[in-house]
């Protein structure tokens, strides 16, 4: 776990200093459980999110991996690395105003570990590499629980850097040959995470002919915010933010220097002096983010159209403008920007209107959502509730969140029942569904972080989609058609296995436990500090005592 803790720690820091390590949570991959409890009546197509493997040859899969298998995106240390060698240039920088090296050592660092993934300035993969070896893996009738499909019997494999559209296309093709494999007319399709972007341009150039009910998992439906921020170097950073995602992701497992290390951070927050080395950091990012960002992008994460999909609307041209500003620029990349405007102009921009088509089209389509998580600390909707990656509002399209660490006000209940809404609102009084593009068709799951795919969870997407039928007996289900599964749900912990119950005010505080009031951080900096006054004075005294007895001889 300390492990796990370094490189979030060395992952804010770049952040804060440089602001582009784009690194989006990684899609479990896919697996069969071996029952049939998340099994379906209809075969479901999955579209599985960002993090399959790609090989240096798209169409051998003996050949080396570019990531997946034993490759990981970031090795051990890589990020350690660039805060190791940082300071020389960060000095010469404050000393003399000139930021030019510091510019050039972070390009290049950043550069170095990521750009062994990146596609060409036409956002294409002119190497060979991807995962074409991976597709139609699964193109037979698998109906092997009854008569019932696995949830994952069939998952769609596609390269996640490449352009939606075309990853589209393959889901078309592919969703084909299972419906000849099953002789179904229609199958439902689950979209995870960036699926859920590959599902919209599917829906937005293929229609819904073929689909009969549509769940949109932990999609970023509205872009990634950090991503959005990070690509437009909108960057935001409040001392709340930031001192909440440290609470929530560094566990001290007993380790009493890192529960100081907590509790002095809560404190300089409450005290209102964690602003000053953020302030110091803002002034160092406005210097160097106009030139870091774009550089470090065109050879990385900014060759990749699916990359772009995950810039919001709110993002977007902001984005365009800082990395691709010049005429040279936007006609060296002409391609590359053609693909992205169109995701943006015919997806992004419409995503309401191709949702609301499906549902017009007879397609049932929910959306589950996870929260209880403290974003990543570099946009405005840090603050709100999320699952660690993506905010609620985004998820949902909509749903409104109370601010991380805290509950809606008393006026905002009262308002809520004189509107008749009150039901929307979650058990711990942190969400509220109302708002949201599908009140009636979304769940909300707590205590489950963006990178884990819980057994359970996958059992309810099964059950939403058994309920839902097929053909002439097909129904649209509500949050309140399946007893066991209402709108608000959550996670005994943020295990693979871990039940799911519904949420209830007598359970709501789960996954509250990082939210450690200021008088017991105030306790604990106290009680640590007079433990380590302690044992230094002891140690002193024995190096004293030594050093007398030497004397002595």
């Amino acid at each position: 776990m300390k492990k796990v803790f370094k490189q979030v720690i060395s992952v804010i820091l770049c952040a804060l200093i440089i602001s582009c390590p784009l690194i989006p949570g990684v899609s479990a991959s896919t697996y069969i459980r071996g029952d049939g409890n998340r099994a379906t009546q209809v075969p479901t197509v999955y579209v599985q999110g960002y993090g399959s493997a790609l090989y240096a040859d798209s169409h051998d899969k003996n050949s080396q991996h570019l990531v997946g298998g034993s490759k990981d995106i970031l090795t051990d240390g890589s990020l350690e690395g660039i805060l190791d060698g940082i300071m020389a240039p960060l000095i010469e920088g404050i000393q003399t105003d000139d930021w030019t090296n510091y510019s050039n050592f972070l390009v290049e660092k950043l550069v170095s570990i990521l750009s062994f993934m990146a596609l060409d300035k036409n956002g294409e993969a002119s190497n060979g590499s991807g995962n074409q070896c991976e597709r139609d893996i699964y193109v037979t009738n698998r109906n092997n629980y009854n008569g019932k499909y696995d949830l994952y019997a069939y998952t769609h494999l596609y390269d996640w850097r490449i352009d939606p559209f075309i990853s589209a296309a393959e889901l078309n093709d592919y969703i084909k040959k299972v419906k000849t494999a099953t002789g179904f007319d229609k199958v439902n399709i689950v979209g995870r995470c960036l699926g859920a972007n590959i599902i919209m341009a599917y829906l937005s150039e293929y229609g819904y002919d073929d689909i009969n009910a549509i769940n949109l998992y932990v999609g970023g439906l509205d872009g990634f915010e950090f991503l959005g921020a990070l690509f437009s170097g909108q960057v935001i950073i409040e001392s709340d933010d930031l001192n909440n995602f440290l609470q929530y992701m560094i566990d001290d497992n007993g380790d009493p220097v890192i529960s100081f290390v907590k509790s002095l951070v809560a404190i300089l927050n409450f005290t209102k002096g964690l602003n000053i080395p953020i302030e110091l950091v803002y002034k160092i990012y406005e210097e160097v983010y106009f030139e870091v960002i774009p550089r470090t992008l065109k050879e990385t994460f900014g060759t990749m159209p699916a990359f772009w999909s995950m810039v919001g609307k709110d993002y977007y041209e902001a984005a365009m403008e800082l990395n691709f500003h010049s005429d040279e620029d936007k006609a060296e990349y002409a391609k590359l920007i053609e693909k992205t405007d169109k995701y943006y102009n015919n997806v992004t921009l419409k995503t309401e209107n191709i949702l609301n088509g499906a549902i017009d089209a007879g397609v049932k389509v929910y959306i589950t959502a996870k929260y209880g998580s403290v974003n990543i600390p570099l946009s405005d909707k840090a603050k709100y509730h999320s699952d660690g990656i993506i905010s609620v509002d985004t998820q949902t399209l909509g749903a409104t969140s109370a601010i991380m660490g805290s509950t809606f006000s008393s006026s905002y209940i009262k308002k809520a029942e004189e509107n008749g809404t009150a039901g929307y609102i979650s058990p711990d009084k942190t969400i509220d569904a109302s708002t949201c593009f599908l009140p009636d068709h979304t769940w909300f799951i707590k205590g489950s972080t963006h990178g884990v795919m819980p057994y359970n969870i996958d059992v309810l997407q099964a059950q939403i989609f058994n309920a839902s039928g097929y053909g002439d007996a097909s129904a649209y289900v509500t949050v309140g058609t399946l007893p066991e599964f209402p709108q608000y749900l959550c996670m005994v912990s943020d295990d693979e296995y871990a039940p799911l119950v519904p949420l209830t005010e007598e359970n709501s505080n789960i996954g509250d436990e990082w939210n450690v009031s200021i008088f017991d951080h105030f306790s604990n900096f106290f009680e640590k500090l007079f433990s380590f006054i302690t044992e230094l004075v002891y140690q002193l005294k024995n190096m004293i005592q030594s050093a007398v007895t030497e004397v002595k001889k």
